[in-house]
This record gives C-alpha cells, sequence and structure tokens, in this order.
C-alpha cells in the first residue's frame, strides 16, 4: 500500500531532495495506519480518504495536481512560481517554470536596458532614487506574484530602506536625503540578494549586484524564483523548531515588553489558507480578532509585499518550503525610521520611546513619497481663455550633479520625455518674432 500511496503522491526512484521533501509532508500528514498481521499488512482507510484529508487549496512544489482520479483543482494551483505539467492521463505534477530571461527594460536615461546604470548615482541613493530605479529597471517584469515597475515601487523602496546599509549622518528627512550606502550594502545591494545564484541572474540579464540598476534585476529575479507559496503549509505554527506548536509563542516589543501577537490568532491560520497580500492599512491575519494589535503592521507574517515574500523568518516566525523570502517582520521594513527606531520584536526601539525620532517619517511613508514623485505626471490642461503657451525653444538645464545640461536637454527633448524635476529644470525660451 504504502508504494502505492507513493504513486498517488508522486513519489519516484532517484528524485532529487524536494520531491523526496514533498513526499515527507503528504506521508506525515495522512491519517493512514498499518495493522500487522501474521499474513498481511491490513490499510484501515483508503487511498481516496487520505487524499480527501490532506490535499490543501493548493498543491506543494512536486506536489500532484491532476490526472484521472484526482479529486483536487484539476491543473490550476500550483505554487507561482510553478505549473502543472502533464505526464500522462493519470498524473501530473507541479514543477517550476523554465527559466526564460526577463526581456531588457524600455530604454531609459537611469538605468539604459535594465542591466546597469547609465548615470552616477555616487555611493548613496535616496528613497527618490531608488525608487527610479525600481522604476526603471524593473519596468514590465512578470513573473512574481507582483509585476515589476511603479505597480510595486512602494514596497521595492520600502524594502530597500530597510535592508541596505544605511549612512550615519543621513537626516532621514526628506525623499532626497541619502539614506543608503553603496559600500555598506555589499554585494547583495540595496535589497541584500545575499543568496543570488545562477537561476536569478540568468532571469535579471546581469550580475553585478554593485550596480543599482542591476541589483533591483536580480531582487525581482530572486523574489520570482524563491518566493511562490501560495497557501499556508499543514502544521505552520510547528515548523522551525517553535514549542508546542504554538508559532513561537508571544512576542514582546522592544523596551515595553508588550505582547505584539496572539498565539491564539496565530494558529487558526488552517493548512491551506490563502497567504495574503500585506496591507498598510489593515492587518488581514488579525481581521475580526478580539487581540489588540499595537500597529496594523504587527504580526502579519506570511505574507506578500509587492513581489516579496515577507517571511519573517529566523526572527520569531517560522520559515517554510517555498516561502523562504525576505527574512524581517513587516514592521521592521514599514513602521522603521532613520536606520535606527524599529518597533518589531527584531528591532532595537530604545530611541523611539524617547521620541528621538518622533518627527520623522517611516520608510514606509518615505517610500509612497518617493514613488509618487517618481510618477510620470501627465502635463496639465490650460484653464479656458488662457493665452497659447510660449512658442519658442525649449531650454534645459542641470540642478543635479549626477547629469550636465546636455544630458538634460537631450532627456527633456525626448520623445517621450525623461526630465526629473529632481535633476533638471525647463523653460521655454520667448520666440525672437
Amino acid at each position: 500500500l504504502e508504494m502505492e500511496l507513493r504513486n498517488v503522491f508522486g513519489e519516484k526512484q532517484g528524485v532529487d531532495s524536494n520531491r523526496q521533501q514533498a513526499w515527507s509532508m503528504w506521508r506525515d500528514n495522512t491519517i493512514y495506519r498499518f495493522i500487522a498481521t501474521t499474513t498481511a499488512i491490513v490499510a484501515l482507510v483508503t487511498v481516496t480518504e487520505i487524499a480527501a484529508d490532506v490535499v490543501p487549496t493548493c498543491a506543494p512544489d512536486w506536489g500532484k495536481c491532476g490526472g484521472k482520479g484526482f479529486e483536487g483543482a484539476q491543473g490550476v494551483c500550483c505554487n507561482s512560481r510553478q505549473y502543472c505539467k502533464r505526464e500522462n492521463d493519470y498524473y501530473s505534477e507541479c514543477v517550476p517554470k523554465p527559466l526564460q530571461s526577463f526581456p531588457p527594460a524600455p530604454p531609459s536615461a537611469w538605468c539604459g536596458d535594465g542591466t546597469r546604470a547609465n548615470i552616477a548615482f555616487g555611493d548613496s541613493v535616496s528613497p527618490l532614487d531608488i525608487a527610479l530605479i525600481w522604476r526603471y529597471a524593473t519596468h514590465g517584469l512578470t513573473g512574481a506574484h507582483t509585476a515589476g515597475g511603479n505597480i510595486s515601487c512602494v514596497a521595492a523602496v520600502t524594502v530597500a530602506l530597510g535592508e541596505c546599509g544605511h549612512p550615519a549622518d543621513s537626516a532621514w528627512r526628506s525623499i532626497h536625503d541619502k539614506v543608503c550606502t553603496k559600500g555598506a550594502s555589499g554585494a547583495g545591494g540595496l535589497w541584500q540578494v545575499t543568496s543570488q545564484d545562477g537561476s536569478d541572474e540568468h532571469l535579471a540579464g546581469c550580475s553585478d549586484g554593485f550596480d543599482y540598476c542591476c541589483n533591483a534585476r536580480l531582487a525581482y529575479a530572486h523574489a520570482t524564483s524563491q518566493g511562490g507559496a501560495t497557501a499556508v503549509p499543514k502544521d505552520y505554527c510547528g515548523l522551525d523548531g517553535c514549542e508546542n506548536r504554538d508559532c513561537c509563542g508571544v512576542l514582546l516589543t522592544p523596551v515595553s515588553k508588550s505582547p505584539w501577537n496572539d498565539p491564539r490568532v496565530d494558529q487558526d491560520r488552517k493548512p491551506g489558507a490563502q497567504i495574503p497580500d500585506c496591507s498598510l492599512t489593515e492587518n488581514s491575519w488579525y481581521r475580526g480578532s478580539r487581540f489588540n494589535l499595537s500597529s496594523v503592521t504587527a504580526a502579519q507574517e506570511p505574507c506578500w509585499f509587492g513581489p516579496f515574500s515577507i517571511a519573517g523568518g529566523g526572527v520569531g516566525r517560522p520559515f517554510f518550503a517555498s516561502f523562504w523570502g525576505w527574512g524581517g517582520f513587516l514592521q521592521h521594513y514599514t513602521d522603521s525610521k532613520a536606520g535606527e527606531c524599529d518597533i518589531s520584536p527584531q528591532g532595537n526601539a530604545e530611541s523611539c520611546d524617547r521620541g528621538k525620532y518622533a518627527g520623522l517619517p517611516t520608510y514606509s511613508e518615505l517610500a509612497v513619497a518617493a514613488c509618487r514623485a517618481a510618477e510620470p505626471e501627465a502635463p496639465p490642461t490650460p484653464p479656458p481663455g488662457a493665452p497659447p503657451p510660449p512658442n519658442g525653444p525649449k531650454v534645459c538645464t542641470s540642478i543635479s550633479p549626477t547629469v550636465d545640461d546636455s544630458w538634460c536637454q537631450s532627456n527633456c527633448e525626448n520623445q517621450p520625455p525623461f526630465c526629473p524635476e529632481t535633476v533638471c529644470t525647463c523653460h521655454v525660451q520667448p520666440s525672437q518674432e
């Protein structure tokens, strides 16, 4: 019977460790047991009953997802980085999607084709710089949980501010302050893609983590190839060595030592429950709970923040297969300030309680403002009766040390124009007629 079960759930001879892990999950969580007699082994439940008991909302990596007699969703329920591959009439399984290199980004003055920076950003960058880098390096990319470019800008800038190395003397007051340094961030770059591998480089079309634009594409590639789970696994709260299957118990906020989560709510995350999108306005895991969270962004993990899988693993929340992600609490990324003030359990929040950073914006507030500023605006519509605009030549000059006047003149006059207001200023020279 065990051999028959292995066939049902996709176990084969000579498969890799991922497939073996998938079989172990099915095996350890089935309800079958055997009674040994002198003549036979008798199964007390049928294969059909086993399958009905353990099949989650979405099949795990390398899990069965279709075929004759399969009672789950036929061919539609693999993790986002996998697809349901038909092997024969009786068996289909979730396997990795073929890795195809991302297309080059549309040419831009900031990032060229996306794989390298075209202008000298310098050793430090601002939230606005990061927003522009992400917008132009990842424009048009798909494959991760959300697309690249503008749609995922806020998540990308927020995560970068939480991951990058910070200069000691930044003011952290505006989107123009230099808050991330290349040297302190290392080869992992602004997004700390420290486990970058050949798959990431193949997808991104580049490998230089020190280049800001390539680093953005590597981060998106890593989110595509490493993230993917869509549902909570069985026994989530018993993973990663948590005692008593309690999701590692009650976590405390720094300094105040007040409860940051409620294990009773964590234990309610049923196998197969959909992993939600992270939110800056409500806590989807605690919706309807009587537990009073100190912050709406507390205890949301696991969740999807744009293309990024925010797992919290290693700092009080279990990692699990297919959802390794960025190992920090969502609150660490969103609510931190100035590289020090972090009110999540992984943080060092002494300065927060003393009010030292009370007037400073959070990482997510900086990200929202930076992405809004990086979004190109449509030209304003002139009011009725307004005089026609001047018809002389447009003259553009640089107001930034990163580019010169000729760069501004060329790019601001391009179709479509690329003329960041923080870099160039333009005026129409009156006609000599």
